[in-house]
């Protein structure tokens, strides 16, 4: 994809207020298999719906994910932090 294209798809998603799984990984620049994993940790919050179907649909909110987003960065930042102060 080039690059333009790649930043009008991010840039649209930015005014959504809620994802489907792959426009949430798009939105957070990881894997699908990654969102799925933090969603099934409990680390994401997240919304099933289509209730009575054999899969429901799931939807993630976007502050929900900006939430998780910036507490992840501080977290890498302390740890890289604490690596530097500390040896650890």
């Amino acid at each position: 994809m080039r690059r333009c294209c790649a930043f009008f798809v991010w840039s649209s998603l930015v005014e959504q207020e809620y994802f489907t799984t792959s426009e949430a990984a798009r939105y957070c620049a990881v894997n699908r298999w990654t969102l799925y994993k933090w969603k099934q940790s409990g680390l994401v919050p997240y919304l099933e719906i289509g209730e009575g179907t054999k899969r429901p649909g799931i939807r993630f909110w976007r502050h929900d994910l900006d939430r998780f987003m910036m507490a992840r960065r501080i977290a890498s930042r302390r740890e890289v932090v604490d690596e530097i102060l500390h040896g650890r």
